[in-house]
Parts: C-alpha cells; sequence; structure tokens
C-alpha cells in the first residue's frame, strides 16, 4: 500500500479514541509505555515503510517469534523509544484495543483485540460496546480499506483462525 493510502486511513481515525475520556488514565498508559526489549506494536503489512531505519523516536524489526496476527507471521514490530509524535503512531496503536477479525464467512468483524487482554482494562471488560461509537466505527472503515489489500487480508484470516481456536482453550474459562 502506499504512504498516501496510509496518511488517507490515518486521517479517518483523526483525533478518534476509544473512549470519549483519556483511557490512558484508567490504566496508567500501559499500552502507550515502553515494556520489556524486543515488545512494540505490530506493523500492518506494507507499514513497514513508513519507518525508515534509524527513527528518531523508534526502532524496527521482525518479531522474535512466529505469530498468527493481523500483521503476518513475522511481523514487522515498531518499539517506541519512551514517546511517540501521536500523529505519526502505527495504524495497531490507532486501532487499540480492537483489531479486524474475518468471520469464516469472510466478513469483517471488528473485535476486542484479546492479545492485550493482560495489558488493557478496556479488553478484560469485554463489552465492545463501552468503546467510543466513533471509534468502533473509524476502525471498521479503516480495517474495510486495509483488507482490500490481499497480503492484510491472508494475516487477518490467520489471526481470526488463531482467536477461533484460542475460544476453544480450557484456560480461557479462567478469564471469564
Amino acid at each position: 500500500m502506499e504512504k498516501a493510502s496510509w496518511e488517507r486511513l490515518s486521517r479517518i481515525l483523526g483525533g478518534l479514541t476509544p473512549m470519549k475520556s483519556d483511557c490512558g488514565l484508567i490504566c496508567g498508559k500501559k499500552c502507550c509505555s515502553v515494556r520489556e526489549e524486543g515488545q512494540g506494536m505490530y506493523l500492518f503489512p506494507g507499514e513497514e515503510a513508513l519507518y525508515p531505519e534509524g527513527g528518531q523516536w523508534y526502532s524496527v524489526g521482525h518479531s522474535e517469534v512466529e505469530v498468527e496476527h493481523f500483521s503476518g507471521k513475522r511481523p514487522f514490530v515498531l518499539q517506541c523509544r519512551g514517546s511517540c509524535p501521536r500523529e505519526e503512531r502505527p495504524m495497531a496503536c490507532r486501532i487499540f484495543p480492537l483489531a479486524p477479525y474475518l468471520t469464516p464467512e469472510g466478513d469483517l468483524e471488528i473485535v476486542l483485540d484479546e492479545d492485550a487482554i493482560f495489558l488493557c482494562p478496556l479488553v478484560r471488560q469485554k463489552d465492545l460496546e463501552a468503546l467510543d461509537l466513533d471509534f468502533r466505527q473509524g476502525v471498521r472503515k479503516v480495517c474495510a480499506h486495509l483488507l482490500e489489500d490481499r497480503s492484510v487480508r491472508e494475516a487477518v484470516k490467520s489471526y481470526s483462525a488463531r482467536i477461533d481456536d484460542q475460544s476453544r482453550d480450557p484456560w480461557r474459562l479462567f478469564l471469564k
């Protein structure tokens, strides 16, 4: 996807956030803080082109482990060096704590990103409706555009299949 397309998608989300108030006040801005070395936000396929090597506020590299994520099996990971310019955040940050999900029929749904269950209280709350409607609609629109790219669509299919498989794991009962 071209840089102009990423910029257009970023504008769709504009100043939209998961809640009308600052949700970072609930958790101490955990999603925007530096965690362990090598951790960061996954980049969607092709998004790495927006973050050239040697950025002032970030570093980019491949995930150290293979994952079935909506960013691919060996996605690029952007790691902040403390804080970032809000207008330059990667798409996964902009849509957090939501994720695109494809049903077995191939229909797009927007879901709470279960990969963030131990990080985000909004995900643990398990109430998608608690998130701002404009934000949810903006994320849906952006994800619909992203899915037009074949590589993104394949990555989201893999992520969705993993979510389906994990939903049957016995340990998930402890999270209910």
